[in-house]
């Protein structure tokens, strides 16, 4: 709890973004400074009021973009903060676990902007903390990129943002913080459900049942979509045809025999000669099958 007696007592009063990411192209947290930046330029009467808190992690040097994220924070800086109010603390290293859980906990709303993640688990663990957390319930709004993988699973509750359309951004930020307190509750109590009921055992669960299913679905393919060869017919249909196009397989690459596999039928001389008296007849054009 002193963590977030802390920090709630530097910030009373303030309206808090918070965000956590790595330091590298995909997190993107360059394109969330330069909306933050637009957002501060056109709600000038919320300046005093709002807070961005940006942690930065990296287990590897991005010198090239940690030069430019430092100009955009620099300029952000200079440019709107006073002697009363900083609306952008920045911090290059990562935070102890409580202190987490208390930023968490205190942010008015958690801004996530990847352009390209799996599941991000600080959107799972902001509303948990937003609901059970140490500083009480607080039902804040979650921004969310679209092209996070969370997003599939928060689509009917959280508010998505395209990261590169800043003006998108600006505006959820502007919502969110203006947002009604029935519509946080709407929007949190929704967030919540789906972090009780779809939880990591329950999503292995139903992987490993979509497995199972579609490994008997192709091997029951595999069994009965090519037919048996008929000698007879293609005997029949090879000597009443003048042209004749053959895709011979190799390897099972058209179609796998288990059973066959590593099997030799015949001699690789007794194949090099079948194939020229194919390749000789001028009926006849061969293909090989090969895999991609």
């Amino acid at each position: 709890n002193a963590p977030c007696t802390q920090l709630s007592k530097k910030y009373a009063g303030k309206r808090l973004i918070f965000s956590r990411d790595k330091l590298d192209t995909m997190s993107g947290v360059r394109q969330k400074l330069l909306a933050y930046e637009l957002f501060l330029a056109l709600n000038p009467h919320l300046v005093e009021q709002t807070i961005l808190i940006q942690v930065v992690t990296s287990a590897v040097e991005h010198s090239d973009l940690a030069l430019v994220i430092s100009e955009i924070v620099m300029r952000i800086d200079r440019r709107f903060s006073t002697l009363d109010h900083t609306p952008i603390v920045f911090l290059r290293q990562d935070i102890s676990m409580s202190r987490y859980l208390a930023l968490l906990s205190l942010a008015d709303v958690l801004l996530i902007t990847s352009l390209r993640e799996g599941m991000n688990l600080s959107a799972h663990e902001y509303v948990i903390c937003q609901e059970k957390g140490i500083a009480g319930k607080k039902n804040g709004p979650l921004i969310l990129s679209e092209f996070a993988g969370s997003h599939t699973v928060f689509k009917d509750y959280d508010m998505p943002i395209n990261p590169w359309d800043y003006r998108q951004t600006v505006n959820a930020i502007r919502t969110a913080l203006d947002m009604s307190e029935d519509e946080k509750e709407r929007r949190h109590k929704g967030l919540y459900g789906i972090v009780k009921t779809k939880t990591g055992s329950k999503w292995l669960r139903s992987l490993i049942d979509n497995l199972a299913k579609y490994y008997e679905h192709d091997i029951r393919r595999d069994q009965s979509s090519i037919p048996r060869l008929s000698v007879n017919q293609l005997v029949n249909k090879f000597r009443g045809s003048s042209k004749r196009l053959f895709f011979l397989d190799y390897d099972h690459a058209l179609a796998n025999f288990p059973r066959a596999r590593n099997i030799h039928l015949t001699s690789n001389q007794r194949i090099v000669e079948v194939l020229n008296d194919f390749i000789l007849d001028t009926g006849n054009i061969v293909l090989p099958s090969h895999r991609s």
